[in-house]
């Protein structure tokens, strides 16, 4: 076997593990952006109903002004309720993206001090073959 064909061989699964990583990042791409539009748009959805259920509960209270002192208390309990839960939720949230953030750093550190590759860079460096 020459050289030529060898250097070949290496040029061709250079290419197709670039193919590999660009087609796997062109699908990350359209994941996340599928999973964001997904998320505002059942935000807007909440939002909706959020503004629909204000709405109706106002009408109520007006056209029920003996049962508005119950129902208002009824109200901040629910409020206090959900202020609670939605701590507990941002608080899963920046849990959650300080070990992405921590599970990140690890594996930049890893890429540069086994593989000599920068967070910069895309290709390894220096990595020659010694007989």
């Amino acid at each position: 076997m020459s050289m030529a064909t060898e250097i070949n061989g290496l040029d061709e699964y250079r290419k197709t593990c670039s193919v590999i990583f660009g087609n796997a990042t062109a699908s990350q791409l359209k994941f996340l952006e599928a999973s964001m539009q997904l998320q505002q748009t059942a935000f807007t959805s909440c939002d909706g109903i959020v503004s629909n259920q204000l709405k109706w509960i106002e009408n109520y209270l007006n056209k029920n002004k003996d049962n508005s002192l119950a129902i208002n208390q009824f109200l901040k309990i629910c409020a206090s309720t959900i202020n609670g839960f939605m701590k507990l939720v941002s608080m899963s949230y920046d849990s959650t993206t300080s070990n992405i953030e921590s599970y990140n750093r690890t594996l930049i550190s890893l890429n540069e001090y086994f593989f000599r590759i920068k967070d910069d860079q895309r290709e390894i460096e220096d990595l020659t073959v010694k007989s």
